[in-house]
């Protein structure tokens, strides 16, 4: 079954593929990428696990404060696809607590969920784990049926499979995926030129850990909406991290489309990393410093194979200085492209861990 599997982007597992109805207007919170984790970067002076359990709760409470009793994550819940069994069990307790409080946390699927980005190896992760517990919901369709209205719908596209086709057109529809928008690194990337054919009225998108405004364009089919909320966490000290805040979007879609974003209430910085990173931090000069190699280095992805693992072999096998070596590698896990497991050395993998 696996083998057979291994290049069907359609195939859903049937514990993934469920649709839920609602007989009522629309209102939910979107949250991206949380890579939790059970180890603490090198870059974190804090505790990470309890840092990331910790953000959980402040979700919680703040959803349960601004009255939204629906959430969904846009994939990457953990940072590796299997976590030691006590920390799925702090990660789970955590979110039984949404549900007893009832909030549904719908989830899509990510490709650190997964072990080599195969959907059918999910039942082995920590995911998989929280699936079966139903702690966390996933789903292939949501439905917000409401009376004298246009109907909303809210495709689930879990990694690493091909954007489903509508089934209503007369819907207003949303795809809840997680892909890129508009990355030239990435095959998978959802260009411009797609969003009419897709049909798609707004996007939810995460694997992108950098938070963008609404981004609202027209097509001649109507407006298009892409929301990106940004990842849920801080693990590593690059710039944009330093920086950020780390928000949640909140659609609304009654007489009108409404997309508001609240920033969580995290810790600053300095309480996070420590100070000699943060002294280290000098982006002034980053993209004059790294535009020659990075061009040099998408031309030789684009004479490759272009997959992800490709862009690492190509930069370990550059003669580059270490320092900038070091920067590109940041860059490329500031915009979700990691090493796979297979291409990590052993000084690597603490390295890469680092990414949220």
């Amino acid at each position: 079954m696996a083998e057979s599997l291994k290049d069907n982007k359609s195939w859903v597992p049937p514990l993934l593929d469920r649709e839920f109805v609602f007989n009522e207007e629309v209102e939910f919170a979107v949250v991206g990428d949380m890579h939790l984790s059970s180890s603490t970067p090198k870059s974190r002076i804090d505790d990470y696990p309890q840092t990331m359990v910790d953000k959980l709760s402040l979700l919680r409470r703040h959803l349960l404060d601004r009255g939204i009793n629906k959430v969904i994550l846009l994939g990457d819940i953990f940072h590796k696809s299997k976590q030691p069994s006590d920390f799925e069990f702090r990660v789970a307790r955590e979110f039984l607590r949404f549900k007893e409080d009832g909030i549904k946390v719908f989830c899509i699927t990510g490709n650190h969920d997964l072990q080599f980005d195969r959907l059918d190896t999910y039942e082995k992760s920590s995911l998989g784990l929280m699936y079966l517990t139903d702690v966390l919901i996933p789903f292939s369709k949501i439905t917000f049926k409401r009376e004298g209205k246009r109907d909303v719908n809210i495709y689930g596209c879990h990694y690493p499979n091909d954007i489903p086709d509508i089934s209503d057109f007369d819907s207003y529809n949303i795809l809840a995926a997680h892909k890129f928008y508009e990355f030239n690194m990435d095959k998978d990337s959802i260009r411009k030129e797609d969003l009419e054919k897709n049909g798609f009225s707004m996007y939810l998108l995460g694997h992108d850990h950098v938070p963008y405004d609404l981004l609202t364009m027209r097509t001649s089919s109507g407006v298009v909406r892409i929301v990106r909320p940004g990842s849920f966490s801080r693990g590593t000290a690059h710039a944009y991290n330093n920086t950020r805040m780390v928000y949640i979007d909140i659609v609304r879609i009654k007489d009108k489309v409404e997309v508001v974003r609240d920033t969580l209430q995290v810790k600053k910085p300095e309480e996070i990393f420590s100070a000699s990173v943060l002294d280290k931090l000098d982006t002034k000069d980053l993209s004059n410093v790294l535009s020659k190699q990075l061009s040099d280095l998408v031309t030789k992805l684009y004479e490759s194979d272009g997959s992800e693992s490709s862009v690492y072999k190509i930069l370990d096998s550059t003669q580059v200085d270490p320092k900038v070596k070091g920067r590109i590698e940041g860059y490329l896990y500031d915009a979700g492209i990691f090493r796979r497991s297979n291409d990590m050395s052993e000084d690597n993998l603490d390295v890469s861990a680092n990414k949220n």
